[in-house]
């Protein structure tokens, strides 16, 4: 099947929206509260904002819809992938990318300032909760960490032979990790911003699949109804204890809606090809958004306008590492898979 005819255009737009709400909240959220509380400004304006504040607050919304979209793709691709594949071409589309993001990130932060040679390491490998090693990347490294675990769990489940079924286990084991994330203590225990994300955040990848599986017969409309309403109560109880900062955000319920939204409108969504594009995009500008884009606001700092030129110059460059890395790290993933392939039909 070509890879034209094997793209989801509904996922490529959630990206889009997801990655436009991490930066707008990270960057730009000063500037809406402004906008939103000046009474100088057209009423209709500052209503306006205030719809739009809950979307950007911290990304949390972008996030939660990156993972929904994460569950739903990666389900989808291990359906005509075996596990040695899926993993290899996981590794090949997210650590080149990530490991040129954090060696840039490394050597331009001042030297008083830099991780130790073994902490770098660590991040370099995606499992630093697992030594309380803090984020690289400006911080952004969290939602990876728990992308990589879950494509363990979906790997190990692809191994086993129950995503070949025709049934509820699947369902049955995430909703099950759902639980065990629950009632355990949170995780990772770092008592800092980012204390318990594994167990809060990890159910909303889960989604997705739940979503795919319905698409595939395998459970009911008012089942997948049921495990998401239960999801985010369970994310609701959780927060209340664990990151009670979040309590008065609504970015979790706003982020599954807005999936649901555009997967039941996903036969009428098409794109043109500059979307498709900045689709593509969306990985390094999250890697990158949180620092990368500071350096340009430094540089044209003279400018009339400073951040415009600022943004143009975070999208071209990530671009020319989608170029330059990102696609020939994909590359190199399916070539050794196709080399794999010959020597087991030899």
């Amino acid at each position: 099947m070509s890879s034209e005819k094997r793209r989801i255009v509904f996922l490529d737009l959630c990206r889009i929206l997801a990655v436009t709400s991490v930066f707008i909240g990270h960057k730009f959220y000063g500037e809406l509260t402004r906008i939103s509380e000046c009474p100088s400004n057209h009423l209709i304006f500052r209503d306006l904002i205030e719809i739009l504040k809950p979307f950007c607050y911290e990304g949390g919304f972008g996030v939660v819809l990156f993972f929904c979209v994460s569950g739903y793709i990666i389900r989808y691709v291990l359906e005509t992938e075996n596990w040695r594949e899926f993993l290899i071409k996981r590794i090949f589309r997210i650590f080149p990318l990530y490991w040129a993001a954090v060696l840039i990130w490394y050597f331009l932060t001042p030297y008083a300032s830099r991780p130790t040679l073994s902490c770098l390491i660590v991040q370099l490998t995606l499992f630093g909760d697992f030594f309380n090693v803090p984020y690289a990347l400006n911080w952004v490294e969290w939602t990876l960490r728990i992308e990589i675990l879950f494509y363990i769990l979906l790997g190990i489940a692809k191994a086993a032979g129950l995503l070949n079924l025709k049934s509820i286990w699947l369902i049955i084991i995430l909703f099950g990790f759902s639980l065990l994330l629950f009632v355990m203590p949170a995780w990772p225990e770092n008592k800092s911003w980012s204390q318990g994300y594994v167990s809060i955040y990890s159910p909303f990848l889960f989604i997705g699949v739940y979503f795919r599986e319905f698409e595939k017969g395998n459970i009911s409309k008012s089942l997948l109804i049921v495990l998401g309403l239960l999801t985010i109560l369970m994310y609701c109880y959780t927060i209340q204890t664990v990151q009670p900062n979040w309590i008065n955000q609504r970015f979790s319920v706003l982020g599954v809606l807005v999936f649901s939204f555009f997967y039941w409108k996903k036969s009428k969504i098409t794109l043109p090809a500059w979307a498709i594009l900045l689709s593509e995009l969306t990985y390094g500008l999250y890697l990158f958004h949180n620092w990368v884009f500071d350096y340009f606001c430094k540089i044209f700092s003279k400018s009339q306008l400073p951040r415009f030129f600022s943004l143009i110059a975070l999208v071209l460059f990530c671009y020319a590492l989608h170029r330059l890395i990102e696609k020939p790290g994909i590359l190199i993933g399916r070539t050794i898979i196709s080399r794999l392939n010959k020597i087991k039909t030899i």
